[in-house]
């Protein structure tokens, strides 16, 4: 794209129609068309021989004119024969059939009120040397200004083309006007040129498209509450000035590819029916997107915003941010069905405010802090979009829960609420400038993501969770329950995929976007190093539960994918405790480790109770009376458990229970044992304080923060 070029020669020396045998100036011969039965054109004619052929004219007749130049005089007497009224024309207009000026060159000031063109209009390569104002004009027919040069106002005002017309390499090196008028079939002005100010206020269309392809616009182009019902293309554009957009309706497509806008882009209020693309449009100047509403599709997709640091509030079906680029610090406040950010670099840092958003943050570059937040409260002045396509992303509701359709699977997200938003996939992305604040990530991947240590997840950011109730089928055990805590959306997947019992994968939930090609495949390895990294963001975010609940994920795929020795000893530390995060399971442990004991003692372990000891012996022969010591020597009666029987009774079941619970405290109750009694005790010091200590250590797990 570049400025103004220089035009192609208007001045045609070998026109292809028979000219005009003056000279203009030495050796030029005159390439205006000679009057019918004239030698000249109407400029060289006499004044007698154009009063002849002027009164062969009327309201309505058609005129050739090609290569004429007309000065102020020849145009008054023109516009007094052609003005007279009719019930086309009010009083006072100006009625034309069909005009040709091809190639003419009007020296003087044109000036056509209430002009109406019934036929065909054509001012391809004619030149304007000082204003034009064609104001309150009608064109019925075909209208070429194609390749036309105006070096003053041009001002087409309130004007109404029946027909498309024809623009294209138009030079405007003054200020064009072309406010209020009606391009019913559309206009065309590819690789126009506009030098001064441009207005199109309050402009309109109603079928075709108008295209503004490669145009420049060296001054300020106001397009204020312009309503297009066809397409609008302004495809490499450059605004060299301010490019005002305001409360303007674009009905069905309309693109910015390639733009560029030097100095401040406004389009506050503008509303998109259909779609809007701004792919690799560059923003050098303020850019004021707020209040826009886009019912569809927005993309932004390589497009660079220089200074600009607030992009809305806007509501939009989708908005793609694809690969742009944002200099500086900036808030992008955006409800959506859909907002992508894959590729983006926000150098300065980024606050990404969504509502309703599924989100996807692939290989993004964040410069400075960041962060992703759900907004709570609607934007003012922004609405929901109202066209519910298919490619629109659109929400429905069944039995309570909230679904959205992601616009590039045709799948649904199942959601919290209504108002988060959804993060799909932070793969390849530093995260550690970034926050979590109010967002959905039971669906996010994070598998792929770098410094996930660092990421901080704050506010009602909910997880993914396991299938829920008693599940049954062909597996061993034949009925289970799964824990209830927060999961991340790779471990269903990594539980769909993983080989085994396929009645173990029922109500595990494959990612929606499992088919998209960014996709890692998941092993235990990569899911347990993802849940270690989040279980050390949460401890530093002083979230102790959430940090357990990751850290019993982290050892479910240790479990699952270690090595054999590793997946014995996780193995039993999961029954016994959860991995130290179920108090419950270790209280119920040691309840079963204190009813073993229990049984055992009262089986193996407590002796048979003995009757009083009796002492018997006879003194050995010597005088009575004098003084003896005897020392007496008491064996204990061997041990023996009593018999079957008597083994089970309330006495010895009491005694038991003392002993096993003293046992698992490190109280010596001072009963009498067994050698198995003996071993059984002290299996219970060993193993008792163990289950004590974890079940201490799951509740302060669940309760510290």
């Amino acid at each position: 794209m570049s400025g103004p070029s220089s035009a192609t020669n208007w001045l045609d020396r070998d026109p292809p129609w028979p000219t005009c045998q003056a000279r203009n100036g030495s050796d030029v011969s005159c390439p205006g068309v000679k009057v019918s039965g004239f030698e000249q054109c109407l400029a060289h004619l006499h004044r007698d021989q154009l009063q002849e052929f002027l009164s062969t004219l009327g309201p309505g007749a058609d005129l050739d004119a090609r290569g004429t130049t007309f000065n102020e005089d020849l145009l008054a007497q023109i516009a007094q024969v052609f003005a007279a009224p009719s019930p086309d024309a009010p009083a006072g207009g100006i009625r034309f059939g069909s005009l040709d000026c091809a190639r003419a060159h009007f020296v003087e000031k044109v000036w056509l009120p209430d002009v109406t063109f019934t036929g065909s209009v054509n001012f391809a390569s004619a030149r304007f040397d000082k204003d034009v104002r064609i104001v309150n004009a009608q064109f019925d027919g075909q209208v070429s200004f194609c390749n036309a040069t105006f070096d003053g106002l041009t001002d087409i005002q309130f004007a109404y083309f029946s027909r498309l017309p024809d623009f294209d390499d138009t030079r405007f090196n003054g200020e064009a006007r072309f406010d209020h008028t009606n391009f019913v079939s559309g206009a065309t002005f590819q690789h126009a040129r506009f030098g001064g100010d441009t207005t199109f206020t309050g402009a309109r269309t109603e079928d075709g498209d108008i295209d503004f392809e490669d145009v420049w616009f060296g001054g300020n182009s106001t397009f204020r509450d312009v309503r297009f019902l066809g397409g609008a293309i302004f495809s490499d554009v450059w605004f060299s000035g301010l490019a005002l957009f305001e409360g303007s309706q674009f009905e069905k497509y309309t693109g910015f590819i390639g733009a560029r806008f030097d100095h401040a882009a406004e389009f506050r209020n503008a509303q998109f029916g259909s779609g809007v693309r701004f792919d690799h449009a560059k923003f050098n100047g303020y850019l004021d997107f707020a209040q826009v509403h886009v019912a569809r599709k927005a993309t932004f997709t390589g497009g660079r915003f220089e200074v600009a640091s607030k992009l809305g509030p806007l509501s939009a079906g989708e908005l793609v941010l694809d690969d742009v680029i944002l200099s500086r610090s900036a808030v992008v406040e955006v409800d959506a069905d859909w907002v992508s950010c894959d590729g983006a670099r926000f150098e300065d840092g980024v606050a990404l405010r969504l509502r309703h958003a599924v989100v996807s943050l692939q290989r993004v570059f964040f410069g400075g802090p960041s962060s992703l937040q759900g907004q709570v409260h609607s934007f003012p002045q922004v609405n929901r979009p109202t066209i519910p396509q298919a490619e629109n992303a659109p929400t429905s509701q069944k039995g309570g829960t909230i679904y959205r359709e992601a616009p590039r699977s045709g799948v649904g997200f199942q959601l919290v609420g209504q108002w988060e938003p959804s993060l799909v996939s932070l793969q390849a992305t530093d995260v550690s400038e970034l926050i979590l604040t109010d967002v959905d990530l039971r669906w996010c991947r994070f598998a792929g993501a770098h410094h996930l240590d660092k990421l901080r997840i704050e506010g009602q950011s909910h997880f993914h969770r396991p299938p829920s109730g008693w599940q049954t089928g062909w597996a061993w055990p034949s009925v289970w329950r799964w824990t209830r805590r927060d999961v991340l959306a790779e471990e269903h997947d990594w539980r769909c995929k993983k080989p085994g019992a396929k009645a173990k994968t029922v109500g595990w939930q494959p990612h929606p976007l499992s088919d998209d090609d960014s996709h890692l495949d998941i092993g235990s390895q990569r899911l347990a190093a993802v849940y270690r990294s989040l279980r050390k963001a949460l401890e530093d975010g002083k979230d102790e539960a959430g940090a357990g609940d990751f850290y019993y994920g982290e050892m479910e795929a240790r479990r699952h994918g270690g090595p054999f020795r590793d997946r014995v000893v996780l193995t039993a530390y999961w029954l016994v405790s959860g991995y130290g995060q179920r108090a419950f399971r270790a209280v119920t442990a040691l309840a079963v480790l204190v009813a073993t004991i229990t049984i055992l003692l009262m089986s193996f372990g407590l002796p048979a109770v003995n009757s009083s000891q009796q002492i018997t012996g006879v003194l050995p022969q010597g005088a009575a009376a004098s003084p003896q010591t005897v020392t007496l020597q008491v064996n204990e009666s061997p041990l023996a458990l009593p018999a079957i029987g008597q083994r089970w009774t309330w006495d010895r079941a009491g005694k038991a229970v003392q002993t096993a619970i003293g046992s698992v405290v490190f109280r010596d109750a001072g009963q009498k044992l067994t050698s198995t009694g003996t071993w059984t005790v002290m299996m219970g010091r060993f193993l008792g304080p163990l289950l004590i200590a974890l079940a201490l250590l799951a509740i302060r797990a669940r309760v510290k923060r």
